[in-house]
C-alpha cells in the first residue's frame, strides 16, 4: 500500500510514488498515488498525458497538462474507483523528473498564487493599465483601424 501524502496542495511529490496510469477512457494519467484501498485509488495532482507528432523526429513527444485545472478545483487530489483504472504502473525516471518539473512550471503560473513580488507576463495588470488597453483597443475598432472577433 502507498503511503498517505501529509498535504495535498504540495507540488513536492515522493517520486517513488509516482505512477503512470491508463484509465479506461483511453486516458493516460502521471499522478502521486497516496493510498490504494476499498476500491479506490487516491491521487495528489495528477497530469494528463498528451501526445504530439514530432514532424522533425518522426515520434510521439509527451507533454504533461493538469487533468482538472486548478481554476476548477483548487484541491488537486481526487479519489477514483478502481474499476476505472485499465492499467497502472510506476513510471519511469525520466517522466517521473518531467511530471516534477510541470508540477513546479503549473504551481509558479498558477493565477491563484501570484504575488506582488512577481513582474511577468502572467503578472496582474494595475486597474489603470486595464483601462487604458481596453480603451486602445475600442478607439481601434471605432477608428477602423481593427475588429473585434
Amino acid at each position: 500500500m502507498a503511503r498517505k501524502s501529509s498535504s495535498s496542495k504540495s507540488t513536492k511529490s515522493n517520486s517513488s510514488d509516482i505512477r503512470f496510469i491508463r484509465l479506461v477512457t483511453g486516458e493516460d494519467i502521471v499522478t502521486e498515488v497516496t493510498d490504494v484501498a476499498n476500491g479506490k485509488l487516491m491521487m495528489n495532482n495528477p497530469l494528463k498525458v498528451v501526445y504530439t507528432p514530432s514532424l522533425q523526429t518522426g515520434f510521439l513527444s509527451i507533454s504533461l497538462m493538469q487533468w482538472i485545472f486548478t481554476r476548477i478545483s483548487k484541491n488537486q487530489t481526487f479519489d477514483m474507483d478502481l474499476h476505472n483504472v485499465l492499467v497502472m504502473t510506476d513510471a519511469d525516471q525520466q517522466l517521473k523528473e518531467h511530471y516534477e518539473e510541470s508540477l513546479i512550471t503549473f504551481s509558479k503560473h498558477d493565477p491563484t498564487k501570484i504575488s506582488d513580488e512577481e513582474d511577468d507576463e502572467f503578472g496582474m495588470l494595475d486597474n489603470e493599465d486595464g483601462v487604458e488597453m481596453l480603451n486602445n483597443l475600442i478607439n481601434k475598432t471605432k477608428n477602423g483601424k481593427g475588429k473585434l472577433h
